[in-house]
């Protein structure tokens, strides 16, 4: 079996031999992808919507064989994405208690978010984890929380699935507006659950800001606010935690599950983040397929960002398996300091900028 282009290890084996320049060398899962190819020791790997055991098991050998010792990879239920109401209050509830504690609670080198897994980097942020990272990468995402999106995501995967529902009977746009209805009436659960419990809860209190500005968002269907607060939450640095040096989105741009628009909205407000590098690779395979099939388009990718970043050059180099497209993308902002502080559960005021 061949090793991946460029000599990157994504087979099955423990060992290659890779013709690389004319020469024949042998690889080693555990050393060479170290020596050859590794731009860090460290990388937390949100999967997408309930990613099977198997296929997050053998990200982590992919990883692993490509020069990473430290590698967590982290299932993200689909009521993140299905259920944004009370499936998001209950995940952040859940994490706010042991926050502080949290294994999590640390720097990573690299975080890969695979589809839907942004919403879960989100909700860890949110939650008070002071996650950090080098390196985001945003894998085949994001799916924001917009009716359509929900309505299309939905869609779409029962047409992978194979299976049929009598909602898609419906046109579009009712399908649509059943999803807000479904939020607006989820939003106002949740705000009437929290209330009545935050006072024999003491845990609770701290989600009153985030409950009456993101589920008051999700009732009134002002979704601006939702992206805004997930912008700024998941790309901004913190009196706690800093903010990535490098933002890389690698997506299909014919990909079903994608809204172009979003990510074009997703893209405008990383260029903003204070010192980070802003990249967008495309590339050709299918929906979270690429840490498969083209493992040398991330690698390579996640190789040229550390190298940029300890050169402290924001022009990206070109990477293998994809291009760099969208003139103005590459970016690097040189306020300096910490002068906004994201978003996260105690905040009382949840829409400051930054100063000049």
């Amino acid at each position: 079996t061949r090793c991946g282009d460029d000599g990157y290890v994504a087979s099955a084996s423990s060992r290659r031999t890779c013709r690389r320049q004319g020469s024949t060398s042998t690889v080693t899962a555990g050393t060479a992808g170290t020596a050859l190819f590794a731009v860090g020791s460290s990388v937390l790997v949100f999967g997408w919507l309930d990613a099977s055991p198997r296929e997050l098991s053998l990200i982590e050998r992919i990883y692993r064989r490509n020069g990473y010792t430290d590698v967590v990879v982290v299932p993200s239920p689909s009521e993140l994405v299905v259920d944004m109401t009370r499936g998001w209050y209950r995940a952040i509830s859940e994490r706010a208690a042991g926050a502080k504690h949290h294994p999590l609670s640390r720097h990573f080198d690299v975080v890969h978010c695979l589809s839907g897994g942004f919403l879960n980097l989100y909700l860890m942020r949110v939650a008070g984890v002071e996650l950090s990272c080098d390196t985001l990468l945003l894998d085949s995402a994001a799916i924001l929380p917009r009716p359509h999106n929900m309505m299309t995501y939905e869609r779409e995967l029962r047409v992978h699935l194979g299976t049929r529902s009598p909602i898609d009977r419906f046109p579009r746009r009712i399908h649509a507006c059943l999803v807000r209805i479904r939020w607006a009436l989820g939003g106002a659960f949740v705000m009437l659950r929290h209330w009545k419990w935050r006072h024999s809860r003491w845990g609770l209190r701290p989600l009153d800001s985030w409950t009456r500005r993101i589920m008051g968002s999700f009732v009134k269907g002002v979704y601006g606010r939702i992206y805004h607060h997930i912008f700024r939450t998941t790309f901004w640095p913190s009196a706690w935690v800093p903010g990535p040096t490098s933002i890389i989105f690698m997506h299909n741009d014919k990909d079903p599950y994608l809204d172009l628009d979003d990510v074009e909205r997703i893209m405008e407000a990383a260029t903003a983040v204070p010192g980070a590098a802003v990249r967008r690779i495309q590339v050709d395979t299918e929906h979270v397929q690429t840490i498969f099939r083209r493992p040398h388009a991330i690698f390579g990718a996640l190789r040229d960002a550390s190298r940029a970043s300890l050169s402290g050059s924001s022009r990206p180099a070109s990477t293998a398996g994809g291009r760099v497209s969208g003139p103005g993308r590459q970016h690097r902002t040189q306020t300096g300091g910490l002068a906004w502080r994201p978003c996260c559960i105690g905040d009382e005021e949840c829409s400051r900028e930054a100063s000049a």
